[in-house]
C-alpha cells in the first residue's frame, strides 16, 4: 500500500457511521458531478499531487496511478485527445509544473530523481516531494536541505531548516518565498506553516480553519485555502477561508449550512489567483453507505453550488490556472479504482 493511500485510509476510517451530515431520509436529487474522464483519480491527498496543468486545456497526468511502470500522458480537455510522453519506470511520486513546463519525481534504486518532461533528469533529490512556481522558473527541492532551484541554469539557493514533517507546497515566481506545510487531513495535526525565503528568515503562520486544502501566492504573499466546521443544536456551518501572511487577513468565501457534523468531513478544494476564487468539493450528507453527496461549489464571497457528486472522499482537487476547468477525484482507497471528474466553472 502506498503512503498517500495510508493518508487516505486515516480519513475514512475516522468517519463515524452514527452521524448524518443532512437527514438520511430526505431524498437526494440526481447528482451532476460533471464529465468522467478516462482516467482513475491518482488519489494523492494533496501531498503527492500526481495532476498538472500545461495550458489551460491540458492537463499532465499518469495513465494508471499507482503502479509502476507507469505512463506519463497528455489529456486535451477540448478534444479529448490523450497523448502518451514517457514511460516512469520508478513509478511516479510526484507531479507539478507551471507555465508548460512539467516537472516529476520518481524512485530508482539509489535515489530519487527529478526530472523534466520532454527533457533530461533535473537533480537528485533526498525527497519526492517539491514544488514548482506558476511562471515554471523555480523549483523547491531536497538534497539533504532545501534549496530553490533555477530550472533553466541550474543554480540554487538555500533556504532555512525548516521542521521535517513540513514539505514545499508553493513557491513565488521570484523564486525567494516558499511556503511549506501539510495539506487535506494531515494538516488538522499541524495547523501552522513555515513561510521562509532565500535570505534566511523562517516564520510561523497559522493556516485558516482546521484543515488546509491549498496553497498559491499572489505577487509575493501566499494565499491559503482553508476549511472548518462548526456544530450547534441542529444545525453546522461548513466554512471555506482564505488567509494570507498578513495580520487580520482571514476571510470567508463560502458558508454551507447542513443538518448536523459528526465526525470526519470529506472536503478538498483549490484555488485560481488570476481568477480570483477557488472551488472546494465537501461532504453535506452521511447515510453509513460507502459513498456520500458532496457538493461542489465556487467559493468567492460565498459558496455557490455547480454540482454534487456522490462519493466516498473527495482527492485530486486542482483547479485550472484562468479558473475555467475544475478537475477532482472520488478517493476509495483502493488502487485503480475511483473516478476523476471535470466540472466547466461558470
Amino acid at each position: 500500500m502506498t503512503r498517500r493511500l495510508l493518508i487516505l485510509l486515516v480519513g475514512v476510517a475516522a468517519c463515524d457511521p452514527d452521524g448524518a451530515i443532512g437527514p438520511a431520509s430526505e431524498p437526494l436529487s440526481q447528482a451532476e458531478p460533471g464529465i468522467q474522464l478516462p482516467f482513475a483519480a491518482p488519489q494523492s491527498d494533496g501531498m503527492f499531487p500526481q495532476i498538472a496543468w500545461d495550458t489551460n486545456a491540458g492537463l499532465f497526468l499518469p495513465d494508471r496511478p499507482n503502479v509502476l511502470p507507469t505512463t506519463l500522458v497528455r489529456f486535451n480537455l477540448e478534444s479529448g485527445l490523450k497523448t502518451p510522453l514517457e514511460t516512469i519506470d520508478g513509478g511516479l511520486q510526484v507531479l507539478a509544473g507551471g507555465n508548460g513546463s512539467i516537472f516529476y519525481t520518481q524512485s530508482m534504486s539509489k535515489s530519487d530523481v527529478l526530472s523534466r518532461v520532454g527533457g533530461d533528469d533535473v537533480a537528485l533529490v533526498t525527497a519526492v516531494q517539491f514544488a514548482v512556481s506558476r511562471n515554471g522558473k523555480w523549483v523547491v527541492v531536497r538534497d539533504k536541505g532545501w534549496w530553490v532551484l533555477e530550472a533553466g541554469t541550474g543554480a540554487r539557493r538555500a533556504l532555512p531548516a525548516i521542521p521535517d514533517f513540513r514539505q514545499p507546497l508553493a513557491v513565488d515566481e521570484a523564486g525567494t518565498r516558499v511556503v511549506f506545510g501539510t495539506v487535506g487531513p494531515l494538516s488538522e495535526f499541524d495547523s501552522h506553516v513555515t513561510l521562509a525565503d532565500v535570505g534566511g528568515d523562517a516564520r510561523t503562520i497559522a493556516i485558516p480553519g482546521e484543515r488546509l486544502l491549498a496553497v498559491e501566492f499572489a505577487g509575493d504573499h501566499p494565499l491559503m485555502l482553508g476549511f472548518a466546521s462548526s456544530d450547534t443544536v441542529g444545525r453546522s456551518e461548513l466554512r471555506f477561508l482564505t488567509r494570507t501572511d498578513e495580520e487580520s487577513s482571514t476571510k470567508v468565501v463560502g458558508t454551507i449550512h447542513v443538518n448536523g457534523v459528526h465526525g470526519f468531513v470529506g472536503v478538498c478544494g483549490a484555488w485560481s489567483t488570476a481568477a480570483g476564487y477557488g472551488v472546494g468539493v465537501v461532504q453535506v450528507r452521511y447515510t453509513g453507505m460507502p459513498s456520500a453527496r458532496h457538493e461542489i461549489v465556487k467559493l468567492d464571497t460565498e459558496a455557490r453550488v455547480i454540482g454534487s457528486a456522490d462519493l466516498w472522499a473527495p482527492t485530486d482537487c486542482t483547479l485550472s490556472p484562468d479558473g475555467r476547468w475544475f478537475v477532482y477525484g472520488n478517493a476509495t482507497g483502493y488502487i485503480g479504482s475511483g473516478e476523476l471528474y471535470l466540472k466547466s466553472v461558470r
